[in-house]
């Protein structure tokens, strides 16, 4: 894909589909483990004078658009010789790619074989940002460019990456750093369902865009919508859009809790959102799953938890808070923040967190 990954702020994430079988590095055509010129001569041979089937075509594809064609060997060029972007993932090592195409991967180095099992479904359990490889936090920060559209609780994935900031986890900072591009005048059901198109369309269609991610988000309207809306304005919109701009990651995501619990019409539909993503191969940030769990894997969606992390005592039945209670168990542990909006801090904190575990992953990275 040649470059913009849309993370439409729906809680994303998506069992991983993918055409190849074996982890590659974009742009080697010729398998030798380097990316250079010969990688552009050797597709130009099997172009154009017959020569030998590729052993892995994935790799071959250097702007990641699922064919292969001139533009492959002058995309490689251009980096090469030119200072033009590099290919997208994965690349500088190798990895799976996650974005589905009719290109395979049938041998390729040590031939390590990429997961079918592996989702891109991103909640609670990928909170362990520090066990991240150094190589694709890079990668992620050098390669994607952020678009992402939210209103106040779509903040708070903003609010978690700043409070885990440093000179690795770093945007918004001038080179080698991920640059994120907020607008924060509409989200996913405000002004109403289908306005986030538009204004998608309009970024991707702009002769200067250079957005490679863009990420959307709900605030409430997931606790009242008809999941045929969901379906029809969210989903076969976000589909189409993956369809019209094959260069652009997009990623879904879930909507906040609202106290409703596990029979409520918002886990409705964030189940439906989940099920969509999982069947499509799709990247989701799941919103809802971070706020449904504390940090040592307790639940509390069956006790009507909310997106401040409330939720019902089971036996006393008064109101407690599981993010306060961690934090007062857990000494030094929990960050400070001025305001995460709607919510308590070690909620954004951890949103932060599951964010860069995501960029990794859509970076290439095989846990």
């Amino acid at each position: 894909m040649r470059g913009l990954v849309f993370l439409v702020v729906l809680a994303a994430g998506a069992v991983c589909s993918t055409a190849q079988d074996v982890e590659f590095k974009r742009g080697d055509a010729n398998a030798d483990g380097a990316v250079d010129i010969s990688d552009a001569v050797r597709l130009l041979i099997t172009l154009f004078r017959e020569g030998p089937a590729l052993a892995c075509a994935d790799a071959a594809d250097a702007n990641d658009d699922g064919t292969l064609d001139i533009a492959d060997a002058v995309y490689t060029l251009g980096y090469l010789f030119a200072k033009a972007a590099a290919p997208p993932p994965p690349f500088a090592a190798p990895g799976c790619d996650w974005t589905p195409d009719a290109l395979d991967c049938r041998a390729y180095g040590a031939d390590k074989p990429c997961s079918a099992s592996l989702d891109m479904v991103f909640g609670h359990a990928h909170t362990n940002h520090t066990s991240i490889p150094e190589l694709w936090i890079e990668a992620a920060k050098t390669t994607f460019r952020v678009y992402y559209g939210h209103t106040s609780h779509g903040s708070q994935i903003m609010t978690g990456i700043a409070m885990i900031r440093n000179d690795l986890f770093n945007y918004n900072n001038g080179a080698g750093t991920l640059q994120i591009r907020e607008t924060t005048t509409a989200d996913l059901g405000n002004p109403d369902t289908t306005a986030w198109v538009t204004i998608t369309r309009a970024q991707l269609d702009r002769a200067d865009n250079d957005r490679n991610v863009v990420i959307w988000s709900w605030c409430g309207q997931l606790s009242t919508l008809d999941p045929a809306v969901v379906q029809r304005d969210y989903l076969d919109n976000m589909d189409r859009l993956e369809a019209d701009y094959p260069g652009v990651r997009f990623v879904y995501m879930t909507g906040h809790l609202d106290g409703t619990g596990v029979a409520g019409r918002l886990n409705q539909n964030n189940e439906l959102i989940r099920s969509f993503c999982r069947a499509g191969g799709k990247t989701l940030f799941d919103f809802a799953d971070i706020e449904s769990y504390d940090p040592d894997g307790a639940y509390y969606l069956d006790l009507g938890a909310n997106d401040n992390c409330d939720y019902r005592d089971p036996v006393s039945g008064q109101t407690r808070n599981w993010a306060l209670e961690w934090c007062a168990a857990n000494p030094g542990r929990c960050i400070a923040c001025a305001s995460c909006a709607h919510s308590q801090c070690l909620n954004c904190q951890l949103k932060g967190k599951v964010f860069w575990w995501m960029m990794a992953r859509m970076a290439g990275w095989e846990p």
